[in-house]
C-alpha cells in the first residue's frame, strides 16, 4: 500500500475548504452589515452603511425594493449567466424593485444598479439553506436632510407670520377706534389666536391693554416687545382698551 506524502494531505485539505472560506467570508461581510427584520418579512439595510450582503435561496428569488419615486436606469450583474435578473415598479408610489435569481447555491456575484438618485452596489451570495426573499433600504441621510428641511421651512414660516404682525399684513385689522386721541394711531390687529398692537413713539409711560369681553377693565395676559413697540395680547377679545391714567382709547372689533 502506497503512502500519500503528509504534504499532499495538507494541500488537498487546503483546497477543499477553500470554498466554505469564500462562503463564511461572505457571511462576515453579511454580519458587518446585517440587516433589520421587519414584521412584513422584510430585510431593510441601511443605504450608504457598508456594501450590502444579500442571501438568496438557490433557486429562489429575492425582490430587492428600491425607494419609491426612484427611476432605476441602469442595472448590472457581474455573473449573468448563473443569475437571472428582472425589474418593475408597484403601487401609486412607484415602488422600483429588482428581482435576482441564482440557478444554484454557492454563487457569488456583484448587483450594481443606478438610479436617478443614487447608485446601489450589492453583493448576491445564494445558499440552500438560508435566504431573504424581500428586502429593502433605509435613507437616514436623506431622512436627516429632509427632517432638516422641513424644520428649516418651519422655521422660516413662523418667523415671516412674527414679521407679519409688525405691519399686520394680511391679517384681520377691523377695528374701529374710539375714546381719547392719545393712542389712536396704534395699529391693532389679530391672527386668530393673538391680538397685536403696535405702539407708535409715544412720549411718557406705555399704556396698560384692557379686555371687555368679560366686563371693563379686565387686564389682559400680554407680553411686550420693547424691540418693535409692540404689545401680543393672548386671545382676540371683542373690545380692548388702552390706559394710561386719565386716557383711555378703545379698540372694537368690526362685526364680519
Amino acid at each position: 500500500m502506497r503512502t500519500i506524502p503528509s504534504i499532499l494531505i495538507l494541500t488537498i485539505i487546503g483546497m477543499a475548504g477553500a470554498p466554505a472560506l469564500a462562503r463564511g467570508s461572505g457571511h462576515a461581510n453579511h454580519d458587518a452589515a446585517r440587516p433589520t427584520h421587519y414584521p412584513d418579512g422584510s430585510y431593510r439595510y441601511t443605504y450608504g452603511s457598508e456594501m450590502p450582503v444579500i442571501l438568496v435561496g438557490a433557486g429562489d428569488s429575492c425582490d430587492i425594493q428600491l425607494e419609491a419615486g426612484e427611476s432605476i436606469r441602469r442595472a448590472f450583474l457581474s455573473d449573468t449567466l448563473r443569475w437571472k435578473l428582472a425589474d418593475g415598479t408597484s403601487g401609486a408610489d412607484n415602488v422600483p424593485h429588482l428581482v435576482v435569481k441564482p440557478t444554484q447555491a454557492g454563487l457569488l456575484t456583484t448587483l450594481t444598479v443606478f438610479t436617478d438618485r443614487r447608485s446601489y452596489h450589492i453583493r448576491l451570495l445564494s445558499k440552500s439553506m438560508t435566504q431573504e426573499e424581500y428586502v429593502g433600504f433605509l435613507y437616514p441621510a436623506e431622512r436627516a436632510a429632509a427632517t432638516r428641511e422641513a424644520e428649516d421651512r418651519a422655521s422660516a414660516n413662523a418667523a415671516a407670520a412674527i414679521e407679519a404682525t409688525y405691519s399686520c399684513k394680511e391679517l384681520d385689522t377691523k377695528y374701529v377706534a374710539a375714546g381719547a386721541n392719545e393712542f389712536r394711531d396704534a395699529q391693532v390687529c389679530n391672527d386668530g389666536k393673538h391680538t397685536y398692537v403696535n405702539a407708535a413713539n409715544w412720549t411718557g409711560d406705555l399704556p396698560m391693554p384692557y379686555a371687555y369681553d368679560n366686563g371693563p377693565d379686565e387686564i389682559t395676559n400680554y407680553s411686550f416687545d420693547p424691540k418693535h413697540r409692540q404689545f401680543i395680547i393672548d386671545g382676540v377679545p371683542r373690545k380692548l382698551a388702552l390706559i394710561r391714567g386719565g386716557d383711555r382709547t378703545t379698540f372694537e372689533r368690526k362685526a364680519q
